[in-house]
């Protein structure tokens, strides 16, 4: 039955007839709106800027003579 559940969102054993959803706290509910949140405080200059440059940089290259 769990398939029905997982598409109808019902859950016929409850008395209800849903099945409640796990609590978020606040900072859950803001990574969820912005995963910037997330990643950010494990984010480290000294080793991943020069990756993400090089990354925009191939994007950019890639980008660029199609736009024109």
């Amino acid at each position: 039955m769990n398939w029905l559940r997982s598409i109808t969102g019902t859950n016929s054993g409850s008395p209800s007839g849903r099945f409640a959803l796990p609590k978020k706290t606040m900072l859950e509910r803001a990574q969820d709106l912005a995963p910037i949140l997330r990643w950010l405080p494990q984010y480290q200059v000294g080793q991943d800027l020069k990756f993400d440059i090089v990354a925009g940089i191939t994007v950019a290259m890639m980008l660029i003579p199609q736009e024109v």
